[in-house]
């Protein structure tokens, strides 16, 4: 029997992104927050993550997610972007452009 698929009837929810940064050489810390739209399923929050983090890191290398949580190296920066508090949309904005469009795909099992 194959896959069948229908459109999520979650409301979309956004959070905010919260990328923190250790210079392993210099013993800092740095936080920087991001509001984003939260996709429905992980494989998309892992690449949400990685673009989030590419903004500020370019180049930086995933080593690991789970649960919200991704993690990164570059240079001598360990790097921690994970989802935090629910926000509300900036501008008034329900959803991003387009994600009606990619709820089309979502699988069912």
């Amino acid at each position: 029997m194959g896959r069948s698929r229908r459109v999520s009837t979650r409301p979309p929810v956004w959070r905010q992104v919260i990328v923190r940064t250790r210079d392993l050489d210099r013993r800092t810390t740095s936080v920087q927050v991001f509001e984003r739209c939260v996709p429905p399923d992980q494989q998309r929050q892992r690449l949400q993550l990685i673009d989030v983090v590419e903004e500020v890191h370019p180049g930086a290398r995933n080593k690991s997610f789970a649960d919200g949580v991704a993690s990164f190296v570059h240079r001598a920066n360990l790097i921690v972007a994970r989802y935090g508090e629910v926000v509300e949309p900036p501008g008034g904005e329900a959803q991003p452009p387009g994600l009606d469009e990619l709820r089309l795909f979502e699988d069912v099992a």
